[in-house]
Parts: C-alpha cells; sequence; structure tokens
C-alpha cells in the first residue's frame, strides 16, 4: 500500500488467485489496485471497460505478467512498483518495475516500465530485472543515506537481505546479509519488510519485520532494527506494539560495486 501525497487515497495493492481442491492447488489470475479515499469508505475496486482479464474486470495485470505490487513508492510525482516474479513462476524473482501517474494509476495505458538505460517502454514484456529479490519486499527511500533501500527475505534462507541504489530502477548495488533471523521451528523465515514510519534519525535506524512458522499454521513475528553505522545485535523476538533495539550494520563499504540483479 501507498498513499498518494496529492489526493490522500491508498492505493492498494493486491492479486486475485483461483483455488480449487486439493492441496496448494491455487492459480494467480491477475494483479490490481484498489483504492481506499478514507476510513469512512471500504477500498474500492476499479471496474475496466473493456475488461483486460476476461471476466474479471478489475484487474489491470493478467496471470501472464510481472506480479506488480511489490514495495510500491511515490518519487518525484510518480508512482513506482516492482513485479518481482513472475504471477505463476515460483523461480523467477527478477524484479520489473512500472510506473505511472498516481492520478493514473488505474489507466493501464498510462504505465510504462524499465527497459534499461533510462529507457521507459508502454510494454511490460520489454522489462528488464534490475535486481532479485522476493515477491514480498520493501523499498524506500533513505535520508540519512542519501539512497533507496530494499530490503526483503533471502530464498530458502534465514537471511534478511538488504541493497541500495540512487534511483527506483537502479543500479542497485549487491546485496548483504542485514541479519540472520530467529530461526523458525520448521522452513524458512518470511515476509521481511522494512517500515519507514518507524525510521529514527532519518533513517540511520531502519526497522525490519518478518514471519517464521512456530507450528502447523501457525506463526509468529520478529523484529529487527538496523543501525548505521554498525552497533552491537540484539534480538527482539515476537514483534514489540513499538519498535525496540536488534541492531544488525548498515555498512556502505561493503556496497561498492552496482549490479542489475
Amino acid at each position: 500500500m501507498v498513499v498518494d501525497p496529492v489526493s490522500g487515497h491508498a492505493l492498494i495493492f493486491y492479486s486475485l488467485v483461483s483455488a480449487q481442491p486439493g492441496n496448494f492447488n491455487v492459480q494467480g489470475l491477475g494483479n490490481s489496485i484498489a483504492v481506499w479515499q478514507n476510513l469512512q469508505q471500504q477500498p474500492q475496486r476499479p471496474t475496466l471497460n473493456p475488461p483486460i482479464v476476461a471476466g474479471h474486470p478489475d484487474l489491470l495485470f493478467t496471470q501472464n505478467e510481472p506480479g506488480f505490487g511489490t514495495a510500491p513508492l511515490i518519487a518525484g510525482g510518480m508512482l513506482y512498483v516492482y513485479g518481482c516474479s513472475l504471477t505463476n513462476s515460483g523461480t523467477d524473482k527478477g524484479c520489473r518495475l512500472g510506473r505511472v501517474s498516481p492520478t493514473n494509476a488505474l489507466n493501464r495505458s498510462a504505465w510504462t516500465f524499465y527497459t534499461g538505460d533510462g529507457n521507459w517502454s508502454s510494454q511490460d514484456a520489454n522489462a528488464i530485472s534490475v535486481f532479485t529479490a522476493d515477491s514480498i519486499a520493501s523499498v524506500a527511500w533513505n535520508t540519512y543515506l542519501q539512497r533507496y533501500v530494499a530490503v526483503y527475505r533471502a530464498p530458502f534462507a534465514n537471511n534478511v537481505m538488504m541493497r541500495t541504489a540512487t534511483a527506483p530502477e537502479g543500479p542497485w548495488f549487491s546485496e548483504i546479509v542485514a541479519f540472520t533471523a530467529v530461526p523458525p521451528t520448521s522452513g524458512n523465515v518470511y515476509d521481511a519488510l522494512a517500515h519507514p514510519e518507524y525510521d529514527q534519525n532519518d533513517g540511520q535506524i531502519i526497522n525490519v519485520s518478518y514471519s517464521r512458522t512456530t507450528g502447523a499454521f501457525t506463526a509468529r513475528c520478529g523484529w529487527s532494527q538496523l543501525h548505521s553505522p554498525p552497533s552491537a545485535e540484539k534480538a527482539s523476538d515476537p514483534c514489540p506494539r513499538r519498535p525496540v533495539p536488534k541492531t544488525a550494520p548498515i555498512d556502505k563499504r561493503r556496497q561498492t560495486q552496482p549490479v542489475k540483479s
């Protein structure tokens, strides 16, 4: 979700899936945006005419397109959002980037997609991966670092990763391990996100949440703080009502080679 500072409306990105009988028998149908105008009303899904996806006139993007909805942010008056997976592919975690004016977010023809070397295209098929992450991630401007900071979980691991760039499209620096999360009872941690609304000292301290399994169909929230320069590490689990210290380094010295994947 991201809030348009001009209209004050919240733009809520969502995916539509079809679930059938059987274990994990689900299929993504596409992605779109609901608009939440105020707290007295429910968020409203769009109705596109003609529809982009047959039978689902609310969807902006089809099941064969990147799952745009990861890490939305507004910069320079434009809405940026990453598609860090192909809707029905669990292995493609390349993050493509789309942008549009927030007032035209529901107009598919107004969207453009980053194709590299400073170029944008109206066709998302031409979009390149600007970095590799997870379908659940966060990207936000950090005033202290004077960079955008991406935070996400490493695939099949308990490591929470981060990388930086001077623009949403990059080039993005190589990822580093921000910290290793409290291990779950089984599997790996997931849902790692930074919360810029809790930044301290203009982003010198970044607050990160994540989830970990604690049993069959149960999970617990973990919390961490990332400090720059590096300082001592302290554990915090489960998530606090307010941020409490757990520190890990944000070290510019380890981020020297910009990359595009």
